[in-house]
């Protein structure tokens, strides 16, 4: 109800006192313009809540109840929506109105949507799924929240990891991820039935006993398994995941640091470790412990029953999209070669394989029909080559991500993904790659005597703003187990707790409790003292378990 008459009061008179000539704006829209639109009102939804200091208040920023026609849109806030540009305030600030009244009318029959039929062009949920970047988060968490309540089945499962024997594969260069922490997990959870893992909000789907430690899971090892299994797969020592090509000798284009399936792994063994991946996913989604990973769209569209285009393909593979575009060119017109800068029959030689192949994402030659090695491509198959390569290209990673949903559909309810864009579905089980520290703040509290005006508790959130991206994330995965904050505020089960240490001076090291997101903090007397004791603690005190070195561990073991 408060939803809806805040809407209404903002919609009264909606077009009666606008300015005519914002109306000539209106043909330009496009769904690409709505989505910046929507991040842009996001954005300054989470700027007034930041001003508000209402991040302990355990929600999402609300644009259902933000005063879209009274608030300031500053330049710099515009600078990363270039679709937006040059458009009115007055007519950014009505067409976002109109998207607030369509969210309170799809309120209002979401509960009625059976999200079943998504996938059937004639149904209300495909409409409202088509729709999925115009609604917004908070609308559609009420019907998520809801079935992820009513199908919480799980009680939790006891797991034994091997951290050394893991550790010793690696040194050895052992490639095949047989003895990673990823692959224990995958022997002991994928095959429990997956009821099994679909646990409460907030609680933990597996409890850990490192074999050889003394520490005792209260949420900071499972946790660090969580952490070190993402590790793996974006390591060589998993080959589930490869760097994307962007990456590739020096680095060209977006996305370089985001890793996709890796095409060769196809094998039936492959094909289950992947959909043992979509159940961390789901995992990931109903607990909100966050998973490290980076992966491009190409993985995420497919999740939400998104259609894969050629812009996906070029966020990762910039070069291989940039030949196609070249080759397509040359389609045009029959006249091609007489125009400067096109391909021609000559050139075309040059610039594609003299065979019906291409080379994937992992560089290895891959055949875009049936004996395609063998197959002459000429000038005059130069259609038939670029049809082929667009579908290859399109669809190179299709078998794992389509394994990584069926995992995924396990543990959470698949139906209703498509409500979701691909973005939010990243969010939802990624968390914030971007460590903000004023949310940090926010959802922190200090155990007496430490007080927040403390000038070691100041000195500390001063040298936290002063960290790059990468060392916010190992002082997130020291004082925590993981190196992602929740999107969502109300996702922190955990407040972020300050306490005394014991010793005072500046040669101590902070001591960390994973299980309880805690650091014991001296009081250092400055700023560079304390910088260098937590970095030098971040990057060195990687041990769970300071009290029991791994005894009675049999490091070599095949079993």
């Amino acid at each position: 109800a408060d939803s809806s008459s805040s809407s209404n009061n903002n919609s009264s008179n909606a077009g009666g006192d606008v300015n005519p000539s914002i109306w000539k704006h209106w043909h330009q829209w496009t769904p690409r313009m709505d989505m910046q639109l929507m991040r842009l009102f996001t954005e300054i939804a989470e700027h007034r809540q930041k001003a508000m200091g209402i991040f302990k208040r355990g929600a999402l920023p609300s644009l259902i109840n933000l005063p879209a026609r009274m608030v300031e849109i500053p330049d710099k806030l515009l600078r990363p929506y270039p679709l937006l540009r040059g458009i009115p305030r007055e007519c950014l600030r009505m067409r976002f109105l109109f998207i607030q009244i369509l969210n309170v009318r799809i309120l209002s029959v979401l509960p009625m949507v059976d999200f079943s039929q998504a996938l059937s062009p004639w149904s209300l949920a495909h409409r409202l799924s088509a729709l999925s970047h115009l609604i917004f988060l908070e609308i559609k968490n009420i019907a998520w929240t809801h079935i992820l309540q009513q199908t919480a089945t799980g009680r939790g499962h006891y797991v034994n990891i091997n951290l050394p024997r893991a550790k010793k594969a690696q040194e050895r260069g052992d490639t095949s991820g047989r003895k990673s922490v990823f692959f224990q997990l995958y022997l002991q959870l994928h095959f429990v039935k997956p009821s099994l893992l679909r646990v409460d909000g907030g609680s933990r789907p597996w409890v850990v006993s490192y074999a050889g430690f003394g520490g005792q899971d209260a949420g900071g090892l499972f946790r660090d398994s969580v952490s070190t299994l993402c590790t793996e797969l974006q390591s060589k020592w998993v080959p589930l995941f490869i760097p994307v090509p962007n990456s590739r000798d020096g680095g060209v284009g977006d996305n370089q640091e985001k890793w996709l399936p890796n095409p060769s792994s196809r094998s039936a063994l492959h094909i289950s470790n992947y959909a043992f991946v979509g159940k961390l996913m789901g995992i990931a989604v109903r607990g909100s412990h966050m998973l490290n990973l980076d992966l491009p769209s190409l993985v995420w569209k497919p999740l939400v029953g998104d259609t894969v285009t050629m812009s996906d393909v070029k966020a990762v593979d910039v070069i291989a999209h940039g030949r196609i575009e070249s080759l397509a060119k040359a389609l045009v017109s029959a006249n091609a070669a007489a125009t400067s800068g096109s391909i021609n029959k000559e050139s075309y030689m040059d610039l594609v394989p003299n065979k019906f192949i291409m080379i994937g994402y992992d560089g290895k030659e891959v055949e875009l029909k049936e004996d395609g090695k063998n197959i002459d491509n000429t000038w005059e198959t130069r259609e038939e080559y670029l049809s082929l390569l667009k579908q290859a290209k399109l669809a190179e990673v299709r078998p794992q991500a389509q394994a990584i949903r069926k995992g995924l559909g396990t543990i959470v309810p698949i139906q209703l993904l498509p409500l979701f864009t691909w973005q939010e579905l990243e969010m939802m089980v990624c968390g914030k790659r971007e460590i903000d520290i004023d949310y940090l703040r926010a959802n922190t509290r200090y155990r007496a005597p430490v007080k927040g005006t403390d000038p070691h508790v100041k000195m500390l959130w001063e040298v936290l703003e002063d960290f790059n991206h990468e060392e916010r994330r190992l002082f997130l995965r020291f004082v925590w187990g993981q190196s992602r904050l929740p999107y969502n505020p109300a996702d922190f089960t955990q407040k972020f707790e300050i306490l005394s240490s014991r010793d005072n001076n500046d040669g101590v090291l902070p001591v960390s409790h994973t299980c309880f997101f805690s650091v014991e903090l001296p009081r250092y007397t400055n700023k560079a003292s304390m910088r260098e004791k937590i970095l030098y603690a971040i990057t060195n005190c990687h041990s769970i378990d300071t009290d029991h070195a791994a005894q009675n561990v049999d490091w070599d073991d095949e079993s």
